[in-house]
This record gives structure tokens, sequence and C-alpha cells, in this order.
């Protein structure tokens, strides 16, 4: 299943799109602790470990892509024999992690209402502070840009 329809299964089962609310109910800890410059977040088991020195539209992307994770892979902790294949499957999990995370909090529904109300004026900058997302990530999300961490790991 794609990430965008997790997402929608998601938000219809939790009855929102606040990726801390879920995490909550599904009965995860979630920490904000300072972390490696290399790592943003960690999900192991029940425990999301997030970076301390990122802003809120951030930690909140990287919960949601730590759902995804979560509910897209639970104990497929990529255990492959082949490093070629390794490295495919990561990807392949990765992007189906930034897919569910750009579907969860950005929702089809609610951005279209947005288009409708703000017209021509509507731009990255506005959708991003609507959502509190990263504005870096919105282009990605509307299909229009790049994923700047997918790209960083090869995508």
């Amino acid at each position: 299943m794609s990430g965008k329809a997790v997402a929608r299964r998601i938000r219809k089962t939790f009855v929102t799109s606040d990726p801390e609310v879920i995490a909550d109910k599904e009965g995860l800890q979630v920490m904000i602790i300072p972390l490696p410059q290399r790592w943003w977040d960690i999900l192991l088991w029940d425990f999301v470990v997030i970076r301390d020195d990122i802003s809120i539209p951030w930690r909140r992307w990287c919960l949601a892509h730590c759902l995804g994770h979560h509910f897209m892979h639970h104990g497929n902790q990529l255990r492959l024999a082949e490093q070629d294949d390794l490295i495919h499957k990561r990807r392949l999990q990765e992007a189906g992690a930034e897919t569910f995370a750009a579907w969860l909090l950005v929702p089809e529904e609610e951005l279209e209402a947005l288009k409708q109300a703000e017209g021509e004026s509507l731009d990255a900058w506005k959708i991003a502070e609507h959502f509190n997302v990263p504005v870096e990530m919105v282009p990605f999300r509307l299909g229009v840009g790049d994923n700047p961490y997918l790209k960083s790991i090869g995508w």
C-alpha cells in the first residue's frame, strides 16, 4: 500500500492528522533530545527520538516520517542478505515514509479547501504556515519538486 493510501487510512482511523496525537494513541513514546548532526530522528520499537535543535515544523515532519515507518514497515527493519538489495529497500522504505508524512500532514481535502479560500495568492509559504510543515517540503507534497531528504540519500 502506498504512503498516500496508508496516510489516508491512518487519518480516518485516528480522526486526526496530528502526528503527536497519533503517536500517543498508538502508544509510542516520543522524546526530543540531542542527536548527532547526521540524524534527525530514530524509530526503535515503541520509541521515537527526534533531535532537539530543529524547528517545530521539522519536528512534526520527522515524527510523521517515523509514523510512516511504524505503520508501513513495522517489524520489517531491513533484515536482508544482499547489500545492494538493502540499499534499494532502504530507499524504497524512506520514500514511503516521506510520502506518508507529506499526505498525513497535508491532507488533500484540507489543501483543496485552502486553495479555494486563498485562490491565486496561495504560495508555498502560506501552505507551510497553514499546515505547520517545513516550506522546503511543500513542493514535494504538491508533486512539483524534489524531496531534499530523499535527494540526500540518492533517490
